[in-house]
């Protein structure tokens, strides 16, 4: 009864016919590739620029044939899950209902076992409304892939048949067609979200860790305007360190002592010795971090330590 009642509930999803059936039209394409394919290596050792034309065609007709057969597999994913699953799920708890039902019992019992049923239908509901749900995130991952994919190849198909041979062409259509499975689209699904996932705590991690007073700047207030070119966050320690600056070893921080007058020099990088340098720099200073000491910097102060090797050290020697 709960069956007949959910099975008025679903709409047709049957797709309109095709022009020519699709058995048809893959057995005419199929027939046609090994023809091409003959044209083609004709082609290879007489006219390159022909044979360039013939594999693009090639490439052509199998993408094609791909997508009208993805078309058919996505629409069953869709139909299936739509139709079969919940329907089926449903048939079978009317089918245990309705025996109990009809089992001489009091009116308690038979309360009981129609609540059971319809709590039933409602887990088996929205059981399927999650598998929906995930199936047509899939389905966009899927169809996101054979983009990516499809682009890729497009581009190359300008190339002569030298650099982008027939089978290499092949291989990339291949991986076109795989795109289109459920099982790539699983993986590139978890792929996508593995990396979104390590790029977002990254962000958190940036954000948490930076002063106070940096962060509202991090932070997208607009999100109908662009995002703007990622912002590096330094790493966060006591003296507010840069990514090159925390790389420079203690003999390499004694150099730059040197040239600009530090003493005593301990080897150890600070904030004053960063003014310093960034100070005697001048004009020659890096635009790229302003506020860093970069690698371009640190090498133009080496130059300088050099032309203080012959001079007299000013700093006592340490013990």
């Amino acid at each position: 009864m709960v069956a007949l009642l959910v099975s008025g509930c679903i709409s047709s999803t049957r797709n309109p016919d095709r022009l020519i059936p699709v058995a048809v039209e893959m057995n005419a394409l199929a027939a046609d590739q090994s023809v091409q394919i003959s044209a083609y290596e004709e082609a290879v050792r007489t006219n390159p620029a022909a044979a360039r034309a013939i594999r693009n065609e090639i490439i052509t007709r199998r993408m094609y044939a791909i997508d009208v057969q993805y078309t058919q597999y996505e629409n069953a994913l869709t139909r299936e899950g739509q139709e079969v699953g919940f329907g089926a799920l449903t048939a079978a708890t009317g089918l245990s209902t309705a025996a109990t039902l009809v089992v001489p019992t009091v009116t308690k019992s038979i309360l009981s076992a129609a609540a059971t049923g319809v709590l039933a239908t409602k887990g088996h509901y929205e059981s399927e409304v999650l598998l929906a749900q995930t199936i047509r995130t899939i389905q966009k991952q899927m169809r996101s892939s054979r983009n990516v994919i499809a682009t890729t190849i497009s581009g190359k198909m300008a190339q002569n048949v030298t650099d982008y041979p027939l089978w290499a062409a092949l291989s990339d259509v291949e991986d076109y067609y795989n795109a289109g499975t459920l099982t790539t689209g699983v993986i590139d699904v978890s792929t996508t979200v593995g990396i979104q996932e390590t790029a977002t705590k990254e962000r958190k991690q940036d954000v948490t860790q930076a002063p106070l007073a940096d962060r509202p700047s991090m932070i997208i207030r607009d999100t109908t305007t662009p995002i703007p070119a990622p912002i590096v966050i330094r790493n966060s320690n006591p003296e507010g360190m840069g990514v090159f600056e925390k790389s420079l070893k203690p003999a390499e921080i004694k150099e730059l002592q040197r040239v600009v007058g530090v003493c005593p020099r301990t080897g150890r990088f600070s904030s004053d010795l960063r003014a310093r340098v960034i100070s005697n720099l001048g004009n020659d200073k890096d635009k790229s971090l302003s506020d860093r000491i970069t690698f371009g910097d640190f090498d133009l102060m080496r130059q300088k330590f050099r032309a203080l090797r012959g001079q007299t050290d000013p700093c006592p020697p340490t013990t």
